[in-house]
């Protein structure tokens, strides 16, 4: 890091740029505001990196303290461009990441907000889910052909997949498993699709897993657990194809049936039997793996506590 009296002429030059920004260009003012969070944020300011991506998201919607008046602002959000949105989601999950976690009313609203912001991103020629719930198991090809849904600057100042992977966490951490699924599912899209990167890859499905177990998707949940454990659809680098999946049986639990049942019986010992493929182990943080260990604990106990009567019910729209 610069100097301190560096630094502090960098963020008052940032600061003039803003002014300037605000009377002739908006795509710009955000940008420098983005920028400016970043230098905030590496000088041991977290508070004032978190203002300056408030301000950007207010000039992206053209509204003060967007964030306090989020449900309000979503159908703004339909009438904002494919890569408007994407820049605000990635602020609301760089927000949701930073925000200390004594504020909870600020960091629940910025995760809330990113997860409606997901919704919004799904659309154009590709038909996605609708409903929150749907979302569960499933995989996202693609969002908007021929367009960018997020600018350059999302991925490396506003640490894109870190934002993300924040923001689904807090959600989980307040109970929201429902609203959390389109995120994940844009988190696994991102990392395997976009960045090709194996360990955020592996921690979206972990979190995935956690989103469909407290949901009441089960099935979804083990399968998302065979798919971890094996490697299925991992991305193995930057310049080489995703991995193959493996040629396993295809994991089935049938919600409408009690745990004994035979076939679910097979299930809940095929996810008991399940080890990390040997990539995951040389790949992945001992932390990541074990936190895809509790999320197997913690869907067998979902299956204990809920049987079949409860499992994979229907679920609210969000």
């Amino acid at each position: 890091l610069p100097e301190a009296d560096v630094m502090g002429a960098l963020l008052r030059s940032y600061g003039e740029c803003a002014s300037l920004c605000r009377q002739r260009e908006d795509g710009a003012l955000v940008e420098a505001l983005v920028e400016m969070g970043e230098l905030r944020l590496r000088s041991g300011q977290p508070k004032q990196a978190i203002e300056a991506w408030r301000q950007a998201l207010d000039s992206t919607f053209g509204t003060l303290d967007v964030v306090s008046s989020w449900r309000d602002a979503l159908a703004t959000a339909r009438d904002l461009g494919v890569a408007q949105r994407g820049r605000a989601l990635a602020l609301c999950s760089a927000m949701a990441l930073h925000s200390p976690r004594r504020q909870l009313g600020a960091r629940l609203d910025c995760a809330l907000f990113a997860a409606s912001l997901s919704l919004s991103l799904y659309g154009g020629a590709v038909a996605h889910p609708v409903r929150a719930v749907d979302f569960a198991g499933y995989r996202v090809r693609e969002l908007w052909a021929g367009s960018e849904a997020f600018e350059p600057y999302a991925f490396t100042t506003l640490r894109l997949l870190d934002g993300l992977q924040g923001a689904v966490v807090a959600l989980l951490e307040y109970g929201m498993a429902l609203q959390a699924l389109p995120l994940t599912a844009l988190y696994m899209h991102i990392a395997s699709g976009v960045c090709r990167d194996s360990e955020h890859y592996l921690a979206a499905q972990t979190l995935a897993i956690e989103a469909c177990a407290e949901a009441g998707q089960i099935h979804h949940a083990m399968c998302g657990l065979a798919a971890a454990y094996r490697g299925t659809n991992r991305p193995v680098g930057a310049l080489q194809p995703t991995g193959a999946s493996k040629p396993e049986e295809p994991l089935a639990y049938a919600c409408h049936e009690p745990p004994s049942s035979a076939a679910n019986s097979l299930a809940i010992e095929t996810v008991l039997e399940l080890v990390p493929a040997s990539d995951a182990v040389e790949l992945a943080d001992v932390l990541l793996l074990t936190r895809l260990d509790l999320a197997r604990v913690g869907t067998l106990l979902c299956v204990s506590e809920h049987g079949g009567a409860a499992c994979g019910g229907a679920a609210p729209d969000l």
